[in-house]
Parts: C-alpha cells; structure tokens; sequence
C-alpha cells in the first residue's frame, strides 16, 4: 500500500489505482486501502467509482467520517448538492462535535444557493466550539460571500484574536478593511 501512496503524492492517481487495487485483491476488508482508492479514483477523475469506493470504504469503518467527507467532496464536485449534504450528514452524525465537517456542510448550503442555512449552520458551528479559529475565519469568508461585511469583519477579527498566525485571515481582515476605506 506504500507504493500506492507514494503515487498519490507523486500525482499519479492512475498508477495509484492499480497498486490500491493490487492491495485490495490480497486485503478486501483494508478499509484504508479502499479509502485510498477512492482518492485515486476523484484524482484519475472517474467520480462514479470514486463514489463506489468511498461508499465500501465507509462500510469497511463505519466509525470513521472520512469517507463521507471525501463522498461528500466528490457529490459537490459534481454539483449534486443534496448527495453532497446526505454523504456530509452522515459524517456528521459519525463525529457530531467535529467544526471542520460543520463548516464544510456550511459551504454546500451555500454553494446550493441556502445562503441562510449555511450562515445559520457556521454561527452555530462557532458557538458550539468558540475557541476555533479556523471556524470563526471560516465564518467570515462566508459572510463575505454573502454580502455581510460588516459580520465578516467581527468574524475575521475574533479568528485574529484567537490565532494570529493564519495568513489567509490576517489576508482577509486586510482585504475588508482596504475595501471598507474605497481603495480597491
């Protein structure tokens, strides 16, 4: 199976494929192999046996999201929102405290066009972890999607408080406030 990651990383999904396969022809139950294989699959762009893979991966270790993570991931690809958010939902109920699937099922309620939900999904997200940094920056670069400077602003600068070494909100926060004086 080492020589399959070692594809994946080199960016050769397709070659990974193959040694996934090898792995799981000797290992049929190896529910990281089979996750694996689905990464190379999304990567090789064949997202129907992505999916496939994701699904029996999922089977294989029924108390580990990822695979619904990367399902999800690949449904949103596809922009089949609703197969995105079930696969998501699930992950959700495997790890319910987890702010990072939250947040991401935050972005396909937005991507889908629920701009309220998705907002409504990340404030709650943030409450019920405060102390998340990366949340709360999240948050902001969803109110900016959404036209909520203003939110976006007190997102970015609790995110700040909590973290001040994320280069993409200490980006954000100063991109709100070069817009906010009228020099874009």
């Amino acid at each position: 199976m080492e020589l399959a990651d070692v594809y994946l990383r080199m960016g050769e999904p397709s070659r990974a494929v193959q040694e996934y396969e090898r792995v799981l022809q000797v290992r049929p139950k190896d529910a990281a192999a089979q996750f694996g294989l689905g990464v190379a699959l999304a990567g090789a762009k064949r997202p129907d046996e992505a999916i496939a893979a994701f699904e029996k991966a999922a089977r294989l270790a029924p108390k580990d999201p990822e695979p619904l993570l990367m399902l999800s991931r690949v449904e949103a690809e596809r922009k089949r929102y609703p197969e995105a958010l079930a696969a998501l939902d699930r992950a959700i109920k495997i790890a319910p405290k987890s702010t990072a699937l939250q947040m991401d099922r935050a972005s396909l309620l937005l991507a889908s066009g629920d701009s309220k939900g998705a907002i409504a999904t990340a404030q709650a997200a943030v409450k019920a972890n405060p102390s998340d940094a990366g949340a709360h920056g999240r948050l902001g670069n969803l109110l900016v999607a959404t036209g909520d400077k203003p939110g976006a602003r007190q997102a970015y600068a609790r995110s700040l408080e909590l973290s001040q070494t994320d280069a993409q909100i200490l980006n954000n926060a100063a991109w709100l406030e070069v817009d906010a004086k009228g020099d874009l």
